[in-house]
């Protein structure tokens, strides 16, 4: 290999390397994606003068404009430009894990304020992309100082706050602006805790507990997100002495009675009883209140269960569509 080809190899290597030790991290949810098609197009550049085996600037300005040239070809054209490509997915990948390391190893779970979001849209190329930013406050465990920090979003969690919401967060002590949401996904990567809806069979591990902190406790070993609510059963309501719980983050209510009977509620577009082996009993006819209700009721059988699956709609208001789940323990 020519003197000229090793140099300009090993200083393209550097550049990756100072730019990986470097690199303020801090910037990187804001800044990452352009400083890292900027630094391909640099390590492409350097390595396209090792190809060239470039010396001067006489042979730099052959390399790049004489069409004669040996260094001119459609190959190393090509291998140019995969150079520029996998430098900027390189560098983008080994810093994005350098901070889920640092977060996993050196991160501090603490409670945050929602300050405000942000909803940006970008029209590019006649398509429109949509950015999702909110703010939050929260005070650092260490030294006790306030910070007030921004950070990007996915549309699905975005969706799922508020402004003023309370909500445990991690983030680096010596990088304050780098934050978690332990909201969805975040709370199995970080905490190595499921998080998820109930499911029927959920049930099995409920009933037979008396005290509301017992419940609480198996709740949270499916989503650690699970509150108590201050709800109380009247004489009016379907269950009596229920203690009724809700998952905010999950949108989920949920109602147990030592008695036997229970009552689940989520989103409409989400099937309580997935993967339960149950048995299609009967299916009743809508019925129309003059209250402008209109409820279909499916009965469902387990082999411990008798489930009620209540569709109501709400002909005169919102929400228009709510399904209910009554559970009747055999």
């Amino acid at each position: 290999m020519s003197p000229a080809r090793i140099f300009w190899t090993i200083t393209a290597v550097l550049v990756i390397v100072v730019a990986l030790l470097f690199f303020p991290i801090d910037s990187f949810e804001t800044y990452g994606i352009p400083c890292a098609m900027g630094l391909g197009v640099l390590v492409g550049v350097l390595s396209y003068l090792a190809i060239a085996k470039v010396k001067n600037f006489s042979e730099l300005y052959t390399a790049m404009y004489d069409k004669e040239a040996k260094s001119n070809t459609f190959v190393n054209v090509v291998i140019t430009f995969v150079i520029m490509v996998v430098a900027s997915i390189l560098f983008y990948q080994l810093i994005s894990h350098h901070i889920e390391d640092l977060l996993k190893t050196e991160g501090v779970y603490t409670q945050a304020t929602i300050e405000g979001q942000q909803k940006e849209f970008t029209r590019r190329r006649g398509s429109t992309y949509s950015t999702y930013t909110i703010k939050i406050a929260y005070n650092d465990k260490q030294s006790g100082k306030s910070y007030h920090v921004n950070g990007k979003i996915p549309k699905d969690i975005y969706q799922n706050l508020y402004q003023g919401q309370e909500i445990e967060v991690l983030y680096l002590p010596k990088h304050p602006s780098i934050f978690r949401l332990m909201i969805g996904d975040n709370i199995t990567r970080y905490k190595q805790q499921q998080n998820r809806k109930m499911h029927l069979q959920d049930l099995d591990k409920l009933f037979g507990y008396s005290s509301s902190d017992e419940v609480l406790k198996k709740l949270r070993e499916i989503s650690p997100t699970w509150q108590e609510d201050l709800f109380e059963a009247g004489d009016d309501t379907i269950i009596e002495d229920g203690i009724a719980f809700y998952n905010q983050q999950l949108q989920e209510s949920f109602l147990i009675s030592p008695h036997g009977m229970a009552i689940y509620q989520s989103t409409i577009d989400y099937d309580f009883l997935q993967k339960a082996a149950l048995e299609k009993v009967s299916e009743e006819d809508a019925s129309t209140t003059e209250e402008g209700f209109s409820q279909t009721s499916t009965l469902y059988e387990t082999t411990s269960y008798n489930v009620k699956k209540m569709k109501v709609v709400n002909l005169k208001g919102r929400p228009p569509l709510q399904i209910f789940y009554l559970i009747q323990k055999k």
